[in-house]
């Protein structure tokens, strides 16, 4: 995955939203699966960033807060 990819699209009555990658990276797990309904804030997924790329190590599964 290169940051900016479309990885997922989310659909509502009449509109559909882009989820773009925010870095560069390989897919590593799936949390929501197609036609899974969503929440503001839910996690899609996780992509480990690509070793050259810099990214943000607060989000990563072990360190959410306890009602994520």
């Amino acid at each position: 995955i290169v940051a900016g990819d479309v990885v997922a699209e989310v659909l509502l009555p009449g509109i559909t939203f882009d989820v773009a990658a925010t870095h560069s990276g390989k897919l590593m797990q799936i949390e929501r699966p197609m036609d899974a309904l969503v929440a503001t804030g839910d996690i899609l997924g996780w992509i480990d960033a690509a070793h050259d790329e810099p990214h943000d190590e607060r989000l990563t599964p072990d360190r959410l807060p306890p009602d994520s």
